[in-house]
């Protein structure tokens, strides 16, 4: 049996553990918009947390890729993870300590996109590639991301019988525990060589040169001018469709957790097979 990129072990640790923390993501992406709608049954309390989820992506996408470009990526990638296990945390502990709050909610959940926005542009353009050979990249990157889109989809599931089985803020440490084997692998992991890192001094102007060069050279491509117009509304909807799917679910038919879990389970489904 062939198997491909995942036949070099640091990758198939590293794709096997970032899977385990897509289904602890899945498990905090359903439990966080429930704990809200069950506190407010509100779908506009709701969708504010996922505006403050990806305003990230918006505001530091351009800035952290150039200061990645510069950091040491193992460092990184084992803060990040750090960081998301604490800041997960933090949801049920100020639960069971009664101080939690949304405004408490959606402050974590900007800061978790923050992280989530530095961990996914150095995982997808750095590691992967000094895990495997050159030549392997485009079938690691289809291993990566299947591996990753099966979590996406049994995620739902995991997460509602979690919430059934623990309560929705409880359900919260199992996503932070998912995180744990990721930091455990970076820990060990060998260094990761960036062959072309910048050596150019990080000021201002530096700075804003290469976001600038960045910026200009999509605009000048026709077809990742086009992609980054798609993929904007694309992920905007997405959110929106989310937040919607589960203020129906929940509030207007009261479907319990589990019910809900399958059903976003079977729509992920459903999205990747319509796309062969």
């Amino acid at each position: 049996m062939r198997l491909g990129p995942l036949r070099h072990p640091w990758f198939a640790a590293f794709s096997g553990s970032v899977g385990l923390g897509g289904l602890g993501d899945e498990v905090a992406r359903l439990a966080l918009p429930l704990l809200i709608l069950d506190l407010t049954h509100s779908i506009a309390a709701a969708a504010t947390l996922r505006l403050v989820q990806a305003l990230p992506y918006v505001f530091f996408g351009g800035i952290l890729g150039v200061l990645i470009d510069r950091a040491d990526k193992r460092k990184l990638l084992i803060a990040c993870d750090a960081l998301s296990v604490a800041l997960t945390l933090t949801i049920p502990v100020s639960v069971a300590a009664g101080v939690f709050s949304l405004n408490l909610l959606y402050f974590i959940g900007f800061l978790l996109g923050t992280v989530e926005v530095a961990w996914g542009v150095t995982t997808d353009f750095s590691v992967i590639p000094a895990l495997v050979e050159p030549d392997e990249l485009t079938s690691a990157n289809a291993a990566y991301f299947g591996i990753d889109r099966t979590a996406r989809i049994l995620g739902p599931t995991i997460g509602g019988l979690a919430i059934a089985a623990f309560g929705t803020a409880n359900a919260m440490y199992i996503a932070a525990l998912a995180f744990v084997p990721t930091l455990f692998v970076f820990f060990l992991m060998p260094p990761i060589y960036d062959v072309h890192r910048p050596t150019a001094a990080i000021t201002a102007r530096n700075i804003a040169t290469e976001m600038a060069d960045g910026f200009r050279f999509v605009l000048k491509n026709h077809i990742l001018r086009w992609l980054l117009v798609l993929m904007f509304i694309a992920n905007l909807g997405q959110q929106g469709i989310q937040t919607l799917v589960l203020y129906v679910l929940r509030e207007e038919n009261g479907l319990d957790e589990v019910t809900i879990g399958l059903a976003l389970s079977l729509a992920g489904a459903v999205t990747v097979l319509a796309s062969f």
